[in-house]
């Protein structure tokens, strides 16, 4: 009975379980119902409110519309009333015109009537007259010539001498004769001043004629429209009224204007209508663009989902493939540390010094490899080459990542996240071509930790990048740049102006060795992996009260110290050293070993940038038999033409190189709206590392003089 009860039970279970599962499934299916009609709401009121901006659209255009035909009725109306006013106005032109010329054509016919009566009544008085002069002889007419007005008497020359004997018969003759000659003269004089008063008549009827003209003139200045264009004044001594040709012009003129402001506001209303449909046009343009949008953004959000599962299902792989890695590193370690309990050898936490190397050196060995570094081969210094153990040369170039060793680190995320060295950092840096990231890490950190995480999550931390960069096929170079957290040694003029402290030691006291035995002991194993033993040594700075010093005496003791505890717990290291001033004297170089001979398996490293002591005259010897490097060169946006020079220089002398700095000033990239974008100096770093194929010679030039010379700089 019990054992039915509890397979009873069990069944009850597994049906409450089911029945649990499937109102989880419903409940899923109905937040997802909901989710999914919230959706298709929003995009029904978003399709609403597009065909209500639609129709309000179309509601503008067909009152514009409506606006635009009324205007166009208007104008219609409008110009047909102006023509029809010009038209009464040209009537009443014509027939004012016509009644001018009549009055004028029948005052000059009266005026030549009565010339002509005139002109008929003095013929007849002549005619008269002329009988009593044909009697009266020559010679007694020649006197009376003298009652003949000046302007009609002959010249005195041609006329006769009168006679010196006068007959006494003759005078009564003589008598009658003057008689006749000065009823003649009467006559004519009343002839001249009848002709004079025709004369003075036709000139007031004339001036007459002038003031009606002059009179019709105004009243047509009068009735003519204000659109008229104004007449030519006439002149006030001769006034001249307008034809009626000179009218139908006028009118033949306006009424072409008038037909030209028609035709402008056809073609107005013409333009307006296109601007209209243009309009339309490009409403519905920005409709297809926002329903296209909406389909985009659509995509778009699946397309972020699928990104989203794709990144989780990735991230779960690297996450399991961390953990598959973790889990052979605490195996292979576990090995060695069996090894070394039955070799009787402790090594605690690989702190402790180790006896000497071992018989196998895992620089000649083709196979060694760790679980950091995936394919890489190991390096190491042949002549005056960098080359892998098989003997191809390597040309190491790529870029400076700061912030390991002075950002504060984040709480929760660690040392790399609060120097804001993230995976998308590496694979942007990877992008460019880089084949060696230097390292800046900080002394403190590896032995004691800081901002309240232990040591372990920085050395973690350096894991994690080791191997994001040996995915991409690029070296870690270790590079030791600050001793602690808050020791400044002396001042240095700050880019603005005054001093800022400087945390750069003149170089690292004999007690820190530790650190670079912790971290040559823990990779060991891995080629990736490269040390610079430390960043810049110089000379005190002002206001330097720690009493290090730095000569070639001092840093030479150093230099051969640090080389010998990392070689004694890896062999096959590669390590690289920088000169004395900051990296501009190599004076002292290269480093002897006990045996009076240079020490093996070293790179001898300068800094480059303007303005500042340049390496090269000490490179140009020291590169006949020894491997250089550039740990740091960069410049701003003003120094691209030295950049440039720069990188031909170390490009012809086969020079490997790491860019100043990926995340510092100077900045080889800037950030906008949070998208990374090289900066102009780090355009030229970008194009400089994109070359790829180069050959390395096996030496450099014979002759100093065939490199270029320290004037480029």
């Amino acid at each position: 009975m019990p054992f039915s009860r509890r397979i009873q039970e069990r069944r009850q279970e597994r049906l409450a379980e089911r029945r649990q599962a499937k109102l989880d499934a419903r409940l899923a299916e109905e937040i997802e119902r909901q989710k999914e009609e919230a959706r298709r709401e929003e995009a029904r009121l978003e399709y609403e409110a597009m065909v209500a901006a639609l129709e309000a659209a179309k509601a503008r255009r067909d009152e514009l519309l409506a606006k635009l035909r009324a205007q166009k009725l208007a104008e219609r109306k409008a110009a047909e009333r102006q023509t029809a006013r010009q038209a009464g106005l040209l009537e009443m032109l014509r027939q004012a015109s016509a009644l001018a010329d009549a009055i004028e054509r029948q005052k000059e016919e009266q005026e030549k009537a009565r010339r002509e009566a005139a002109l008929e009544s003095a013929r007849k008085e002549r005619r008269k007259a002329e009988p009593a002069q044909q009697k009266a002889p020559a010679k007694e007419r020649r006197p009376s010539e003298k009652a003949v007005p000046p302007r009609e008497k002959a010249p005195r020359a041609l006329e006769p001498a009168p006679l010196p004997e006068k007959s006494a018969a003759r005078q009564p003759k003589q008598r009658q004769a003057i008689v006749d000659e000065r009823r003649s003269a009467k006559r004519e004089s009343a002839q001249g001043s009848a002709l004079r008063e025709a004369r003075l008549e036709r000139k007031k009827a004339e001036e007459q004629r002038a003031a009606a003209q002059a009179a019709r003139l105004e009243r047509l200045k009068e009735l003519r429209p204000p659109a008229a264009p104004a007449e030519k004044p006439q002149e006030p001594s001769a006034p001249k009224p307008p034809s009626v040709t000179e009218l139908e012009k006028a009118a033949e003129k306006r009424q072409a204007a008038l037909q030209a402001r028609l035709g402008e506001l056809r073609q107005a209303e013409k333009e307006r209508a296109a601007a209209n449909e243009r309009r339309l046009s490009s409403l519905n343009e920005r409709l297809a663009a926002l329903r296209k949008a909406d389909e985009n953004r659509r995509k778009a959000a699946e397309r972020r989902t699928a990104a989203l599962k794709a990144r989780q299902e990735e991230a779960a792989s690297a996450e399991s493939e961390r953990r598959r890695a973790d889990e052979q590193r605490k195996a292979a370690l576990q090995e060695r540390l069996a090894n070394l309990q039955a070799a009787d050898r402790p090594n605690k936490l690989l702190r402790q010094p180790l006896p000497e190397a071992p018989a196998r050196n895992p620089l000649l060995d083709p196979l060694a490899g760790g679980v950091l570094s995936g394919s890489l081969p190991w390096l190491r210094a042949t002549g005056n080459r960098i080359t892998t153990i098989s003997g191809d040369p390597v040309l190491l170039r790529g870029v400076n990542l700061l912030g390991m060793d002075s950002a504060p680190p984040d709480p929760r995320r660690g040392f790399a996240a609060g120097a804001g060295i993230t995976p998308q950092v590496i694979e942007a840096a990877l992008s460019w071509g880089t084949r060696v990231i230097r390292l800046a890490i900080n002394r403190g950190r590896v032995l004691e930790g800081a901002g309240g995480l232990p040591a372990s999550a920085y050395l973690e931390d350096l894991d994690e990048l080791i191997r994001l960069a040996a995915q991409g096929g690029a070296y870690t170079l270790l590079s030791l740049r600050r001793l602690d957290e808050t020791s400044a040694f002396g001042s240095l003029p700050a880019p603005g102006g005054g001093s800022m402290p400087n945390r750069l030691a003149p170089q690292p006291g004999f007690e820190h060795f530790e650190l670079w035995r912790i971290l040559a002991g823990r990779y060991a194993l891995e080629p990736a992996v490269l040390y610079d033993l430390y960043a810049a040594p110089h000379p005190p700075l002002p206001g330097d009260e720690s009493g290090i010093e730095s000569n070639w005496d001092l840093w030479t003791l150093w230099v051969q110290m640090s080389v010998a505890d990392i070689r004694r717990v890896n062999p096959g290291a590669l390590c690289f050293v920088c000169g004395l001033d900051w990296g501009a004297d190599l004076s002292g170089f290269p480093v002897l070993g006990t045996a009076g001979r240079p020490i093996p398996n070293l790179v001898y490293a300068g800094r480059l940038f303007p303005r500042q002591p340049s390496p090269w005259p000490a490179m140009q010897a020291l590169g006949r038999a020894h491997p250089l490097f550039i740990t740091e060169w960069g410049g701003q946006r003003l120094d691209t033409s030295w950049g440039e020079r720069t990188a031909q220089l170390l490009r012809a002398g086969g020079i490997g190189w790491a860019a100043a700095h990926w995340n510092a000033e100077p900045s080889l990239t800037r950030t906008v709206r949070e998208r990374m974008y090289p900066s102009t100096f780090g355009a030229l770093v970008q194009r400089a590392l994109a070359l790829e194929g180069e050959t390395l010679a096996a030496t450099l030039p014979a002759e100093p003089d065939t490199l270029p010379t320290l004037s480029v700089f």
